[in-house]
């Protein structure tokens, strides 16, 4: 399923599994999602969005996906990308704008020095 997203480069970058574990990574990236998917989770049609912002016009988002498989659940935050806004687009997932207070995980904010090093690239 989740191939029909991917570029023939992409396909080949993501073929390696991406651990991704809520315990010891605050978000993750796209290729965590993938290999999700391809493990069997299914995704949420809702989705939440935190914006994160930084001084000026500088901001990042973080994508809040609700994964299920057989009786379990996890919310996988997702930095944003251009491939995850396709991937929300082409299935037409409703995106829920959460201002940060009322985000379940306080632990990201805009202090955080990993995104800071993102928005800057």
């Amino acid at each position: 399923m989740i191939n029909q997203y991917l570029s023939d480069i992409q396909i080949s970058y993501v073929e390696t599994p991406r651990h991704w574990c809520p315990h010891s990574e605050k978000y993750t990236g796209a290729d965590s999602l993938i290999t999700a998917l391809r493990e069997g989770w299914s995704v949420n049609r809702i989705v939440s969005r935190q914006d994160v912002l930084y001084s000026g016009a500088r901001h990042t988002s973080i994508y809040y996906f609700e994964l299920q498989r057989d009786d379990r659940t996890v919310t996988m935050p997702i930095i944003s990308t251009p491939f995850i806004v396709r991937f929300v687009a082409s299935l037409q997932l409703r995106v829920i704008h959460t201002a940060d207070s009322e985000r379940a995980d306080p632990r990201i904010t805009a202090e955080e020095p990993a995104l800071q090093e993102l928005a800057l690239a």
